[in-house]
């Protein structure tokens, strides 16, 4: 995310250099960082889906969960998919918010990062017809309790990791990070 305020770092670095050097760095350097979030703030993660009309109902798609539900308006849709991940996700006090694009694209975003990958990495498992007990042969582990703890949400992956898990539980497929794309 792009802030006007520096992270706590950044601020005690500028503070020790010179007024000018400061002036330039903030001029050119500083609008093209991605900050790290400040202590307390959350981050979200955010899944992308498409909103379309086919005959009377509108269908919402989450691909990457392999989630789809409908709505009669283009609205009631985009509501049912946040409804739909939460009933997904079974986790008392998950939340999801839903943020309209363009030309029926939209994000699915929660602050809620551990949820998000536990209900990716197990949408992402059945999809692919996987066990517990395979995945963790895939990542090379003895016991499927090594891969359900991400699963479950009891633990979280680095991006590495979840790199990793991801090949264990959908082989053979690519998974794209980009930057978002709706409000």
């Amino acid at each position: 995310m792009y802030r006007d305020e520096y992270h706590p770092q950044v601020r005690r670095d500028l503070k020790r250099l010179d007024k000018n050097l400061v002036l330039q760095v903030r001029e050119k350097h500083i609008p093209n960082i991605l900050e790290a979030p400040l202590i307390g703030e959350n981050l979200t993660m955010r899944f992308y889906g498409t909103v379309y009309k086919d005959g009377k109902f509108w269908l919402a798609e989450v691909p990457i969960l392999d989630a789809m539900t409908q709505g009669h308006t283009q609205k009631e849709a985009l509501a049912m998919v946040e409804d739909l991940l939460e009933t997904l996700a079974n986790s008392p006090g998950f939340s999801v918010n839903v943020h309209p694009g363009k030309h029926g694209d939209f994000e699915v975003s929660s602050s809620d990062t551990r949820n998000m990958i536990s209900l990716l990495l197990r949408r992402q498992r059945e999809r692919s017809g996987l066990s517990l007990s395979e995945v963790a042969e895939h990542l090379g582990a003895k016991s499927p309790n090594a891969y359900a703890r991400y699963e479950r949400g009891t633990s979280m992956p680095t991006l590495e990791k979840l790199d990793e898990l991801l090949q264990a539980v959908s082989p053979n497929q690519n998974f794209v990070l980009h930057q978002s794309v709706a409000g």
